[in-house]
């Protein structure tokens, strides 16, 4: 009884010492389609076929951690108030667009930032890590949309990793990763390229 006790003792004492294997949890999964989606939907945002419609909506949605897929169209952050912090603040998000010549993300500039920042995104604005993969990226794009300026001081505002891989960027941005940058298999094409 005592030898047996003694080699269940021994056995879950060795079991004790053996490193655990710990699993990282994959980031959630959300799908945003501006043409097609349906924020009201039941299970909205779980796959393609019931994206979410509004950027916004999904990133408020999001966890902590999540891969958010864009299907074709523009899109921004904090669309309604691109100036101020908002629903992608302070979370480390990976945005994944449909290729280049189908998805577009604009960086977007305010005038007159009364903050002294310079007119830059504040969309993100906190977050650890933001990554843009298979998209245009466009720098600066002012509140109607359409102008696109080569200003200083111009990007997104404190987020510490900053990445892009697999996509073209289309003018200038100052302000981008506060701790790191990283750019994979980008296409720069600077300002006033067509």
């Amino acid at each position: 009884m005592k030898k047996s006790l003694a080699l269940i003792l021994t056995f879950i004492m060795v079991l004790a010492l053996v490193p655990s294997v710990a699993f990282a949890e994959e980031p959630e999964k959300i799908y945003v389609d501006a043409n097609k989606g349906d924020d009201d939907q039941e299970g909205v945002g779980t796959t393609s076929e019931k994206a979410y419609k509004s950027l916004d909506e999904a990133m408020k949605a999001a966890g902590q951690e999540a891969t958010i897929y864009l299907a074709a169209g523009t899109y921004c952050g904090n669309s309604a108030k691109p100036s101020q912090t908002d629903n992608g603040a302070g979370k480390n998000l990976t945005f994944v667009g449909a290729g280049s010549d189908k998805t577009t993300w604009q960086i977007r500039a305010m005038e007159n930032n009364p903050s002294g920042d310079g007119p830059c995104d504040y969309s993100f604005d906190g977050s650890d890590r933001i990554t843009f993969e298979k998209m245009t990226v466009v720098g600066s794009v002012y509140p109607d949309n359409t102008t696109i300026k080569a200003n200083n001081y111009q990007g997104f505002v404190r987020i510490n990793h900053l990445k892009l891989k697999d996509c073209t960027f289309n003018g200038r941005a100052d302000y981008w990763g506060y701790k790191t940058t990283t750019f994979e298999d980008v296409t720069f094409n600077a300002p006033g390229t067509e």
